[in-house]
C-alpha cells in the first residue's frame, strides 16, 4: 500500500467516529395524556413564525387528508402521514425573514409532540409510530431522539442552538414501531420550543 492510499484510508477511518460522536443521543420524556389543551401554552411561536414542509404525504382516503398542516393544527383527530413506511421521510420547520419581525435570531431548544395517530386507541395501534428520528439544523445532524411507544405527550429537550432567517430544522425518521395493521407511520402534533 503506497503512502497516499494509506493516508486516505486513515483519514476515512478516523473521520467516521468523530462525526458519529457529534450526534448526541436523547430520550424523550412522557408528559401526561394528550388533551385538547395541547399546545395552548407559549412555545417558539410566541417569538417567531415558520413554514412547515414535508418530504412526502400519503394520498387522501376519501375526505381524510394526511398533509403536513395536520401536524400543527391543534386537532388530535388528524395526523401527518408520509408515503411508504416513513423511514427517511422528514418534517421541516422553515424560518424566513418575514417570520422574525424585528428579531435577528433566537434559540431553538426543544419539541413537544404526540407520536402516532391518536384519533382513537385502535387507529393508534393499527398505524406505525416513530421510534427514532434525527434533528438536523441546516443539513447538519445534531441529535438523535428516541421516542416512547405511547399515546402520551412527549417532551424532547436539547442544548439550544441559534436559528435565524434562512434556518431550516429538519426531523428525519430513522426507525418506527410497527402498527398492527398498516406500515404507515403517523405523527399527530409537533410544537417547537425556544426563544425563552
Amino acid at each position: 500500500m503506497n503512502l497516499m492510499t494509506w493516508l486516505l484510508v486513515a483519514c476515512l477511518t478516523l473521520s467516521a467516529p468523530v462525526y458519529a460522536a457529534e450526534i448526541q443521543q436523547i430520550k424523550a420524556t412522557l408528559d401526561g395524556p394528550a388533551t385538547e389543551e395541547f399546545g395552548m401554552g407559549c412555545s417558539l411561536g410566541c417569538a417567531v413564525g415558520w413554514d412547515m414542509a414535508s418530504s412526502s404525504t400519503r394520498g387522501p382516503q376519501g375526505k381524510v387528508k394526511y398533509g403536513i398542516e395536520n401536524i400543527s393544527d391543534g386537532n388530535l383527530k388528524t395526523a401527518w402521514i408520509p408515503k411508504g413506511n416513513g423511514i427517511g421521510e422528514s418534517v421541516s420547520f422553515v424560518f424566513k425573514k418575514k417570520h422574525f419581525a424585528d428579531m435577528k435570531s433566537t434559540t431553538f431548544w426543544g419539541l413537544e409532540l404526540i407520536n402516532g395517530y391518536i384519533k382513537n386507541k385502535t387507529v393508534w395501534q393499527e398505524n406505525s409510530r416513530v421510534k427514532k428520528f434525527r434533528i438536523e439544523h441546516n443539513d447538519k445532524p445534531l441529535y438523535e431522539v428516541q421516542l416512547a411507544d405511547s399515546m402520551e405527550v412527549q417532551l424532547v429537550n436539547f442544548k439550544p442552538f441559534t436559528i435565524k432567517p434562512g434556518s431550516i430544522v429538519k426531523l428525519v425518521i430513522l426507525e418506527t414501531y410497527p402498527g398492527t395493521r398498516y406500515e404507515d407511520v403517523a405523527i399527530t402534533e409537533i410544537i417547537p420550543h425556544g426563544a425563552h
